[in-house]
């Protein structure tokens, strides 16, 4: 008896492990700040004979960095009863893409290919419940994905299906982008391998809840980027800076910041800045891949000045007179100059790339200067050496 238990338990905790291994997402705007609707009109809108819908799901939703997708579900919203019309079945062709992308601009769908096909035959719809739909081996590469999702059945269905959708955000640099679109006919079927144009949009971006499942041995975490290196800040013209880098083969994309602000995202490994102000600015790259980011960058800081010849990088003010050591300091700093004379008392200020001042320190002038950064956090720092004669400006790093 005792032997028969074991063994039943045995089998279950096998059966339990299987189950494991099929990995399960499911994206229903509880990733971030989404707030939840339903939608009529995207999957699949059956109050027309044949209709057709696009719709994006982010990497930082589906959180993987690769895998094998064998089905995807679509979640129907509660109705108050059931009516006649449930269960119900359509005709649909299924096609997913990676992309890059992360919403389509304007109202024009994106073409498919023959090859993105993943599925083709009926379907049947019940209310409140995940529509399961067994898809062909689909290799997911860590990107965002596109599913398209043709009915082609040629009949209607009074009122429709009701879908749970939620509202999520375009990301950083796809702005007055859709991600979702769908378009409705009574008189023919559409083909996705064509452009389709006028398709309707819906406000506020909402997406239909979805729910992916992956085949056994799929990766579940994605993989930690590098810190970007050899990052180097050049000035192109009056308005412009290039940022250089070197990142890794974990990485997907890169964001690049300015002080505390993301204000691009990009897959390369360089990328120009435009539309500068003069004066001081710093930036650092972040490696990016998929929720997972890496350690930010080396600071690099440049200053944009009009001069008679046009502008002029300032990394640091070159001024061969003043030493300033260690760097990247330590402790103490020490200021070595040739250029004051003993009866100038200077003022050395130290200000953060915000440029927000952090310590103020006044010395009478014997040759040598020096002060304590102990208390300084880490990072990049601006020393500026004032008198009553002349204002001195160099960078420096505090370990």
């Amino acid at each position: 008896m005792k032997k028969i238990l074991f063994s039943i338990i045995f089998l279950l905790s096998l059966l339990t492990v299987k189950s494991q291994d099929n990995l399960v997402v499911t994206i229903d705007g509880t990733v971030g700040e989404l707030r939840a609707t339903t939608s009529k009109n995207v999957p699949v809108f059956c109050s027309n004979k044949w209709a057709i819908s696009q719709q994006f799901y982010f990497a930082e939703e589906i959180c993987k960095a690769h895998g094998t997708i064998e089905s995807i579900a679509f979640k129907t919203a509660e109705v108050t009863e059931e009516t006649e019309k449930y269960p119900f079945t359509r005709n649909l062709i299924v096609y997913i893409i990676n992309t890059e992308e992360y919403a389509v601009a304007g109202n024009i769908m994106k073409s498919m290919s023959e090859s993105d096909q993943v599925f083709s035959g009926e379907v049947e719809f019940s209310y409140n419940s995940w529509v399961t739909i067994d898809i062909e081996d689909f290799e997911y590469t860590g990107k965002n994905i596109l599913i398209c999702v043709n009915d082609i059945s040629g009949t209607n269905v009074s009122g429709g299906v009701t879908f749970d959708a939620f509202i999520g955000p375009i990301m950083v640099g796809e702005n007055n982008g859709y991600r979702a679109l769908f378009k409705r006919s009574i008189s023919g079927a559409f083909n996705a391998t064509t452009s389709i144009s006028g398709a309707s949009t819906i406000l506020d971006t909402p997406v239909p809840c979805v729910r992916l499942t992956f085949k056994e041995g799929s990766t579940e975490e994605y993989l930690d980027p590098a810190q970007p290196t050899n990052f180097t800040a050049t000035v192109l013209n009056e308005s412009e800076v290039l940022l250089e880098w070197t990142g890794d083969e974990n990485t997907s994309s890169y964001d690049i910041c300015e002080n505390a602000e993301v204000i691009a995202n990009t897959t390369e490994t360089s990328f120009v800045v435009k539309n500068l102000s003069f004066g001081w600015h710093c930036f650092k790259i972040i490696g990016v891949n998929g929720i997972k980011k890496s350690e930010p960058s080396e600071i690099q800081c440049v200053e944009l000045i009009k001069g008679p010849e046009g502008p002029e990088e300032s990394i640091e003010e070159l001024t061969s007179s003043l030493l300033l050591y260690p760097n990247p300091v330590n402790d103490r700093l020490y200021i070595e100059t040739q250029t004051l004379t003993l009866t100038q008392t200077p003022s050395i200020e130290i200000y953060d790339i915000y440029g927000r001042r952090q310590l103020t320190e006044t010395s009478s002038h014997q040759g040598n200067l020096s002060v304590d950064v102990t208390d300084l956090n880490s990072g990049v720092y601006f020393v500026k050496i004032v008198t009553s004669e002349s204002e001195t400006v160099k960078r420096i790093i505090k370990n």
